[in-house]
């Protein structure tokens, strides 16, 4: 498979990776906003640190 296709190949199964994980904060938290969303990702993809710095706050069930 050429490079191109192999970085192509790549960047579809991490979009997909990053929607099962979104799926998933979502299934767990049915009332969180698109903001908590989005710090509870970060959390799930870069740890509570990065998802400090970035945001500031970060639920304590964050995982």
């Amino acid at each position: 498979m050429p490079p191109e296709k192999r970085l192509e190949a790549a960047m579809r199964l991490s979009q997909a990776v990053r929607e099962l994980a979104l799926a998933s904060i979502r299934a767990r938290h049915p009332g969180a906003d698109d903001q908590e969303l989005r710090v509870r990702l970060t959390v799930r993809l870069y740890g509570h640190d990065c998802a400090r710095r970035l945001f500031g706050h970060v639920p304590a069930d964050a995982a």
